[in-house]
């Protein structure tokens, strides 16, 4: 029996079609398991803006929801006077920011997250820091003001606290005098005025002009010799 070579190789050519056929279409219709995650990540709460003490840490909490998993979640945050950002991963739903002490610099912060297929990134509010929430620092924390420097009220109470309380705080106490006997006394007096109109200085200011019958009586009663000289208010009791 003799076999057709032609036939032979057309059903060898047919078969080879239809197993191509076969595998792009079955290939086609049934993705893999990677490729059915189209669903990007959504964040659904997250702590948002804030108050927090210098000094202190402030604590950011973040949830987040996938149809498989979140794989990856970084907070990114600066300081308002910083261009560049800092990032640390916030996957397991809170982070820790420190808050710089001495200082009222406010930090801003973002969140973006993503899943294994890369659905995202997905951020709140914004994936690339163009918006983000803020830190407002504060570091009065001794309950200071601008008008009470030293915690206590106007009328000598101690905001409640009826325990005796030692402070440190700084009295500038200057001496006019003319130039013939204090010959630096013109130049410390310009530049004291010159902190005085600033409005920003960490002391209380004093002048005990000999002229005054209460300034000089203050002078005696300090025992000033030399000019200008600096006290430290203990609080309750003066410490030269």
């Amino acid at each position: 029996m003799k076999i057709n070579i032609k036939i032979l190789a057309s059903i060898i050519i047919l078969l080879s079609i239809v197993l191509i056929i076969y595998l792009l279409y079955f290939s086609q219709s049934e993705p893999t398991e990677e490729g059915t995650d189209t669903t990007p990540p959504e964040i659904t709460s997250i702590t948002g803006d804030m108050t927090g003490s210098g000094g202190q840490s402030a604590i950011i909490s973040a949830e987040f929801s996938d149809d498989t998993k979140v794989t990856s979640a970084e907070l990114f945050y600066r300081p308002a006077n910083v261009i560049n950002w800092s990032s640390e991963s916030i996957l397991n739903g809170t982070a820790d920011i420190a808050l710089p002490i001495n200082s009222s610099e406010n930090i801003f912060y973002y969140i973006i997250i993503d899943d294994a297929a890369g659905n995202g990134p997905v951020g709140d509010p914004s994936i690339d820091g163009s918006q983000y929430y803020i830190i407002t620092v504060s570091n009065d924390t001794d309950g200071d003001s601008d008008d009470d420097p030293d915690g206590d009220n106007d009328d000598g109470s101690d905001n409640g606290d009826d325990t005796n309380q030692t402070y440190t705080r700084f009295a500038f106490v200057e001496l006019p005098k003319p130039k013939i006997s204090c010959s630096e006394c013109p130049k410390i007096a310009a530049m004291v005025d010159e902190l005085y109109d600033s409005g920003d200085y960490p002391f209380y200011y004093v002048t005990l002009p000999e002229e005054n019958t209460q300034g000089a009586a203050r002078i005696e009663e300090y025992n000033v010799w030399g000019y200008p000289t600096i006290y430290i208010d203990g609080g309750f009791d003066l410490i030269v």
